[in-house]
């Protein structure tokens, strides 16, 4: 087992969490039953959830809540633009560092860098609105792979954005080949 991760003790207790079941509130009040697929973590909601592509096979995406803090906002009080950045990195980190680490695949909570980041604004997120970022994944390469991120809100696509992350050898520091169990994990979330 590798860990890189600077906090192993929070790793233990979701891994202790994961194995039962737990209650995760849902919209509208309603309550939704979590199970070792699903990680509630720092008040965000994050679920694997079954889609099917437009192929018919069934693939899975990573969903979570983001919470909106009052200064995400700029003058015109939207979220800025900035700051859709850095809560794409939150969900891809609580989803690759935190979700794989539960679902047994460690290596993800080694090091990684972007190599390149795309986003696309479709229209303004206000602050006070519930954001739900969708990701998966568009690409699986020998040595780095791109995460597809999709914003909504209220039903209606307000951004979409990818990364290309390229993971590291944790004594070296560079770039490295991706695992058969690292490909298969993200082969996953192809769609």
């Amino acid at each position: 087992m590798v860990l890189c991760a600077d906090d192993v003790g929070k790793m233990t207790s979701l891994n202790q969490r994961a194995k039962g079941q737990w209650r995760i509130p849902a919209r509208a009040g309603k309550v939704v039953r979590a199970n070792a697929a699903d990680v509630e973590r720092n008040g965000h909601r994050m679920t694997g959830t079954d889609i099917k592509n437009q192929g018919g096979r069934a693939t899975e995406r990573f969903e979570m809540v983001m919470p909106l803090r009052w200064s995400d906002q700029d003058i015109n009080g939207h979220i800025n633009n900035a700051r859709i950045v850095t809560l794409m990195e939150e969900a891809r980190v609580q989803w690759l560092n935190i979700k794989a680490a539960a679902d047994g695949l460690d290596s993800f909570r080694c090091p990684k860098v972007v190599a390149s980041l795309n986003v696309e604004y479709k229209m303004p997120v206000n602050y006070g609105d519930e954001l739900t970022l969708v990701l998966d994944i568009s690409r699986v390469g020998n040595g780095s792979f791109t995460v597809r991120h999709t914003g909504n809100r209220q039903g209606t696509t307000v951004f979409t954005g990818t990364t290309v992350v390229v993971p590291l050898d944790p004594e070296s520091n560079h770039p490295r080949k991706l695992t058969a169990e690292e490909r298969a994990y993200l082969s996953r979330f192809a769609g």
